[in-house]
């Protein structure tokens, strides 16, 4: 017993143990950030306002932002049955262009008539 109660002063083994709990509390309470858990509504959001506002737009990156932001309020209205609290909303509205990027990146923004095309060609 007393060899244990030595074993476990240890400073190397106290550290090891402290540094195994820290680790372990810090994985069970690691937190996504808001806008994540609603990134599904946010692609839906950012390919309707591809397709929505044409290419040869005046300032069409600044429109597309705007409809997203729209699309994303009307689809939570939808989904949730109340309106997304201002927190949510300015989180949204700061990383609809980091999901637009990393849609854009997979090459999962069809362009309408892109689309149509390749409708039309599979159809025949």
């Amino acid at each position: 017993m007393n060899n244990i109660i030595e074993l476990i002063s240890q400073p190397a083994v106290v550290t090891a143990i402290v540094g195994f709990f820290a680790w372990l509390v810090a994985r069970m309470f690691v937190k996504k950030p808001d806008w994540q858990k609603y990134e599904g509504i946010m692609i839906n959001a950012v390919k309707m306002a591809e397709k929505i506002i044409p290419d040869d737009s005046t300032n069409k990156a600044a429109l597309r932002a705007d409809q997203a932001l729209k699309i994303f309020i009307q689809q939570y209205k939808k989904v949730y049955s109340t309106e997304p609290d201002i927190a949510l909303v300015q989180d949204v509205q700061a990383n609809l262009p980091l999901v637009h990027d990393v849609v854009d990146a997979e090459g999962n923004l069809t362009k309408p008539e892109l689309l149509s095309a390749t409708l039309e060609s599979t159809a025949q």
